[in-house]
């Protein structure tokens, strides 16, 4: 089932039962789920903010929202958040065996949030017929080294890379398809 199938039945899943808001809000919540997927399948060092913390414990969330849409693709809003760590020394006073009371060094961590946004497109692929030949193809790619920077990821029948304006994502596929299933139409539905 693709996404617009998906997000079709859900419509009429809730119509009889909720406003029109309330559907669409959840509509939106799929969508923005779904493209995540995408987002999430692409190298996380494509998001993460420039001054954020990279240690293991520091993690980068990111969250989709629509931005707009252009010819069959979404363009997607991707935030993402993370910390960057700065080193802090407090002076603590305790009181000494002697009676006395002196200032003890205490380093600590504060937490500063950052952010990073960045847009990528996303655009649904058919998966049937010659289709089926086309989506192993993109699975290759996405894993392959012309794909060394994770601009592009694929996954249950959407495709998505970083968006960048006179570079769009068809363009990309009908590459990826004439060179790996030798098709001259490598255009996405």
């Amino acid at each position: 089932m693709t996404k617009r199938e998906f997000l079709d039945k859900l419509k009429k899943a809730l119509v009889n039962d909720l406003s029109g808001s309330v559907i669409q809000e959840n509509v939106n919540y799929y969508n923005d789920y779904i493209t995540e997927m995408i987002a999430n399948r692409m190298g996380i060092t494509l998001f993460r903010p420039q001054n954020a913390d990279i240690r293991d414990n520091v993690k980068t969330m990111i969250k989709t929202s629509h931005y707009s849409t252009e010819k069959d693709s979404e363009i997607v809003q991707v935030d993402a958040y993370s910390y960057r760590t700065v080193r802090r020394i407090d002076y603590v006073p305790v009181l000494a065996g002697n009676g006395k009371t002196y200032n003890v060094p205490v380093e600590w961590e504060e937490y500063v949030p950052v952010k990073k946004r960045e847009y990528i497109e996303v655009t649904e692929i058919e998966s049937v017929g010659e289709g089926f030949q086309k989506i192993k193809e993109l699975d290759y790619y996405q894993w392959s080294d012309e794909n060394e920077n994770k601009a592009f990821a694929y996954g249950n029948y959407i495709a998505g890379k970083l968006y960048r304006k006179n570079e769009p994502l068809s363009d990309l596929l009908k590459v990826i398809c004439k060179k790996y299933v030798g098709g001259q139409n490598g255009e996405s539905t």
